[in-house]
């Protein structure tokens, strides 16, 4: 039997309540459409959030420069432009 995380909640005099998520999903299944509807909302921007930040830390690097991009889209345009005034031959 797989055991259910339990989710914390702290309030303002540092009480510590503890949910499973069977409890939270209770409750949520008891709101109205439209606030089910926003805490999906609220819970898909937290998760695109976080997935972000990991895709941008995952392609971090220090390894190209913003001039050597700039040199190589000047480079492709340059070849581009010459592939465009010089008809092929085939």
């Amino acid at each position: 039997m797989q055991q259910e995380k339990i989710w914390y909640m702290y309030t303002a005099a540092t009480m510590n309540l503890q949910f499973t998520y069977g409890q939270v999903l209770n409750l949520a299944m008891q709101l109205t459409d439209a606030d089910r509807s926003r805490l999906c909302r609220a819970l898909t921007k937290g998760t695109r959030s976080d997935s972000l930040k990991k895709i941008s830390k995952a392609f971090q690097t220090d390894e190209l420069s913003e001039e050597d991009i700039r040199k190589e889209c000047e480079e492709v345009r340059k070849e581009m432009y010459e592939e465009c005034l010089v008809p092929s031959h085939g």
